[in-house]
């Protein structure tokens, strides 16, 4: 990390990455989107971090695997209390909602459903690959490959299932509950919830999956 000397600051964040670098080259441009996305972010939870946050970006998804410690070649993650970590260069850029909304809400208290968690950035990132979360969840419910959400609660079976379904549905999943609940109740009574897992199977025996995959018919 030594070698991340430049460091550029804006009203929320203060930026690090190589001498030289693509980041670097844009930085401007990337402090003003972060920014844009810290204002909604921390508007729509009504969370307001009393800290900075550092914004580490690196050149490739395998450098970034060496900063995370394990070697494998990532595109973000995040280290509390306020670290967070993206590749940015020419063909993959790592920056945007999706960390920042971890780091975020992390502020107060991270959820042990990984599920949850990932929902609730993929919620702010609203797509998968450039396609809808919804879109995507559609696709996979009339072929038939889209799993049981009840499942996904758990952290390994989570871990089991590839991101390309496990993202977008637990985008679209919380999507559909915030707009059930207020994102007010979702934070509340799910995403910082110790008892989440029986305030769900509640919801799920009164048939909300069934109800969810009317909404994916018809979003």
């Amino acid at each position: 990390m030594k070698e991340y000397v430049c460091r550029y600051k804006s009203a929320h964040y203060d930026f690090y990455c190589k001498p030289d670098s693509f980041a670097l080259k844009n930085i401007t441009e990337i402090a003003e989107r972060q920014e844009e996305c810290y204002k909604k972010i921390t508007e729509e939870l009504n969370i307001y971090p009393d800290f900075r946050l550092e914004y580490w970006l690196a050149d490739t998804p395998r450098e970034l695997g060496v900063l995370y410690g394990d070697g494998e070649p990532c595109n973000g993650f995040v280290k509390r209390p306020n670290k967070i970590f993206a590749v940015y260069n020419d063909a993959v850029k790592g920056t945007g909602m999706h960390e920042d909304a971890h780091i975020i809400s992390f502020s107060l208290k991270k959820p042990t459903s990984a599920f949850i968690s990932e929902g609730l950035a993929m919620y702010f990132d609203k797509e998968w690959q450039g396609r809808s979360n919804e879109v995507v969840c559609r696709e996979l419910l009339d072929s038939g490959l889209l799993p049981d959400v009840p499942t996904l609660l758990d952290n390994d079976k989570f871990f089991a299932t590839g991101e390309e379904i496990t993202y977008p549905l637990s985008g679209s999943f919380t999507k559909f509950l915030v707009k059930k609940l207020t994102m007010e109740a979702f934070l509340r009574d799910i995403y910082y919830n110790d008892a989440a897992a029986d305030y769900l199977n509640n919801l799920f025996r009164r048939g909300i999956i069934e109800e969810f995959s009317a909404w994916i018919e018809s979003a």
